[in-house]
């Protein structure tokens, strides 16, 4: 099958990676601590895929909790500063390059599968398929990030777009469109968190109701 192209497919490479490690270190606090709260919930955590990886943001957390950890991503350029980022926080990880679409693991390889700003990248129906490759990965839990479309932070960005005509390639949706993507493959929302009344990105935590199927 061909895989259709779209930016978060390729955008990123040195230059990209080099920024995401910088904005790691800052901004992102907040959602850090939404999840750890999210992980807490979930404890023990007997293994952790975090697809995508990114620059490592995740692996540092996991790490602090003791979870065995795994990252995985598409871009070469985004492995390499997070196997430099844990190596400098001296982290014992593993690391996989793989697609998202279809990802190089058996089903319910992982206790938790966490699935980071990524969502809001994806056109459909490539979103759809990412969200069911993440399930079948997980045992338990798998953990989505998405852009809620009624936050005030995306309603500025649909204001920027319709004042210069540049259409924003960022894709918003609710819970419930996740939930209706996993519903009948054994899943169910137990909880959302916000990461602020004006951001607009959400945390949605899915549980295994078949965890014996």
């Amino acid at each position: 099958m061909t895989v259709p192209e779209y930016a978060a497919r390729t955008k990123y490479d040195r230059r990209v990676a080099k920024r995401y490690r910088r904005d790691a270190e800052g901004r992102r606090g907040r959602e850090n601590r939404v999840l750890l709260d999210l992980l807490r919930g979930l404890s023990p955590v007997e293994s952790l895929l975090d697809a995508p990886c990114g620059v490592g943001r995740v692996a540092a957390l996991s790490e602090l909790q003791g979870i065995p950890y795994t990252g995985l991503d598409l871009a070469p350029a985004m492995l390499e500063r997070a196997v430099d980022r844990c190596r400098d926080e001296k982290r014992t990880v593993a690391w996989i390059r793989g697609d998202l679409e279809s990802l190089p693991v058996k089903g319910r390889a992982f206790d938790v599968v966490l699935c980071l700003r990524l969502l809001h990248h994806l056109p459909e129906p490539t979103r759809s398929r990412v969200v069911q490759e993440a399930a079948r990965a997980a045992s338990r839990a798998v953990v989505f990030t998405y852009f809620h479309p009624f936050a005030l932070h995306y309603a500025q960005r649909r204001l920027k777009t319709f004042l210069t005509g540049r259409v924003s390639h960022r894709y918003s949706h609710t819970s419930g469109w996740i939930d209706r993507c996993l519903r009948d493959e054994g899943w169910r929302l137990a909880a959302e968190r916000g990461t602020g009344f004006l951001r607009e990105t959400r945390y949605a935590l899915f549980l295994r109701d078949d965890r014996d199927g």
